[in-house]
């Protein structure tokens, strides 16, 4: 046994690929629910942020609550959030339900900016553009 276990001041544990900020967010999600929860504090780009640390450490209840929430999307930035976040958790329903919001000729078309968030794949399913062969 180690004289100098992980996770002391000593010898801190490194969780690689972790942005601080979406610790901060997900700790601040339980010592101050009640307050964080509120739409107008929680945006969806915090939640998305909350959600990659949710799944990575398999949290649940997390990530279903945010899932919840993001399943509602009444905007092509929601959308464009749903897709993203089904891309967080590996969800094929959620791209499906994302791509048939943004297809919806009732919406406008996603705007560059939403289009870099999606990546160049997703935004060519969503313009329903086929190519001979997506790159890898």
């Amino acid at each position: 046994e180690s004289k100098n276990p992980d996770g002391l001041d000593s010898n801190p544990l490194v969780l690689s690929g972790d942005r601080a900020l979406n610790w901060e967010l997900y700790l601040e999600s339980h010592y101050d629910s009640s307050h964080f929860w509120d739409p107008y504090i929680l945006t969806n780009k915090r939640m998305l942020g909350v959600l990659t640390i949710a799944h990575k450490y398999c949290m649940e209840k997390t990530e279903e609550a945010i899932i919840r929430r993001l399943k509602k999307p009444s905007t092509v930035e929601g959308y464009v959030d749903l897709l993203v976040a089904s891309r967080i958790i590996d969800s094929n329903p959620l791209y499906e339900q994302a791509l048939r919001g943004l297809r919806d000729e009732r919406n406008p078309k996603p705007t560059f900016e939403q289009a870099k968030r999606m990546g160049f794949r997703a935004y060519f399913d969503v313009m329903d553009v086929r190519l001979v062969a997506y790159p890898e």
